[in-house]
């Protein structure tokens, strides 16, 4: 696989250490909501179209594999998770748009569900990159006498 076929299919998902920034947001509600709880559904299509059937087969496997540690992720941070069971992308279009809570991901599909969330009275949450402290410059001291 090329390194532009890579990007291509990296411009959907963000890496797994920008969720970071959801968890907080997403404990804190589930916190509040002690009655009811917080569940974590994970939509995602794992079929994409591919100028071969090779390229079709691996882009779906990095999907599933993607979509299972998504999961995975939300469990290890506390929360009941599951994947939605592939459906139609205008029905998937349909359940998110009425989510209560949205953690967004990258792509056009995702921008028109978050307007339609906001819309719908929802609250979208978008991960982002986590913080790096700068390194400074190590001090060089003068050793000329």
């Amino acid at each position: 696989v090329s390194i532009c076929k890579w990007r291509y299919w990296k411009q959907f998902v963000y890496p797994f250490s920008w969720y970071d920034s959801v968890v907080a947001h997403l404990r804190h509600l589930q916190d509040s909501r002690r009655e009811e709880g917080l569940k974590i559904v994970v939509v995602g299509f794992a079929f994409h179209a591919g100028k071969t059937k090779a390229e079709q087969t691996l882009y779906q496997i990095r999907s599933e594999a993607y979509r299972s540690r998504l999961v995975a992720y939300f469990k290890v941070n506390g929360f009941e998770t599951s994947a939605r069971p592939e459906s139609p992308p205008d029905d998937d279009f349909v359940y998110m748009s009425n989510a209560e809570f949205f953690v967004s991901g990258l792509g056009g599909y995702a921008e028109v569900v978050k307007s339609l969330v906001r819309a719908n009275g929802g609250r979208v949450y978008i991960p982002t990159r986590p913080h790096r402290p700068h390194k400074k410059p190590a001090f060089k001291q003068n050793t000329m006498a």
